[in-house]
């Protein structure tokens, strides 16, 4: 298994956070050269320097995705200088910070759009004419329970959620000619920094015992089913959302 990625070039969105990190630091297990993308260059170096200290490879990119024409012309340069960009994984991805639906602004709704849906967008369409013409590519978006289910103080960030969740399908049925494999996945509540700082540690430790199978998932239990959609095993697996919370979105 070390070698499944072995020679492909992978570019994680948001890779300095908690869950982006351990996605980068399992496909470089794998053999990937990953791309570790963030707007915190401290974070960023902390990820790639994990991730070479275990003999892997990666680089930082630095900035910010919402950027369009620095995300584009970063995407390019990546290209023209490293070949290939294989994989694409839309993961990164902002608090909606547990706001009433009264309460949320059209600033605050923009930038929820912006990071979770126009960048996934766009960084698509940037990377899909290269995979077009190899005739593969794997692109795997950042989804949440939340879009299946519903929440209550979360209808901003639902809404970007699910309209990633609507594009995933229309482009995995779009691309699938070109045997590109759009999925993606669909966390539940994963008590990470970005979570605690949104809903704090006693609604976490609440809603972990709501969970079917009594717990909530880890970064890592979210970044081996990543590693599964990006590699050679899911290349017949495409338009799918993949629930990582412990069954609970059963109903």
């Amino acid at each position: 298994m070390p070698d499944k990625l072995a020679g492909k070039l992978a570019v994680i969105t948001g890779s300095g956070g908690d869950l982006g990190a351990a996605q980068a630091q399992l496909l470089a297990r794998r053999g990937a050269h990953v791309i570790v993308q963030d707007l915190r260059e401290d974070k960023c170096d902390v990820v790639t320097n994990a991730i070479e200290s275990e003999g892997g490879s990666a680089q930082a990119m630095i900035g910010d995705i919402t950027d369009l024409s620095w995300y584009r012309a970063a995407l390019e340069s990546l290209e023209t200088d490293m070949g290939s960009i294989d994989i694409l994984i839309n993961n990164a991805g902002i608090s909606g910070q547990a706001a009433p639906f009264e309460d949320v602004d059209e600033n605050f709704f923009d930038r929820m759009i912006a990071v979770h849906v126009k960048a996934s967008y766009f960084g698509a369409q940037a990377v899909v004419p290269g995979m077009k013409r190899r005739k593969y590519g794997k692109i795997v978006n950042t989804g949440s329970a939340f879009a299946i289910k519903g929440s209550p103080s979360a209808s901003h960030y639902t809404t970007a959620k699910g309209a990633l969740h609507g594009l995933t399908k229309a482009l995995a049925l779009e691309l699938a000619p070109w045997h590109i494999c759009v999925n993606a996945v669909a966390p539940s509540l994963i008590e990470t920094n970005m979570t605690i700082n949104s809903v704090g540690k006693l609604f976490i430790e609440s809603f972990a015992k709501s969970v079917p199978m009594g717990n909530l998932a880890s970064p890592i239990d979210v970044a081996t089913v990543v590693a599964f959609l990006v590699s050679p095993d899911s290349d017949f697996i495409t338009g799918q959302i993949i629930a990582t919370g412990g069954g609970d979105v059963i109903s």
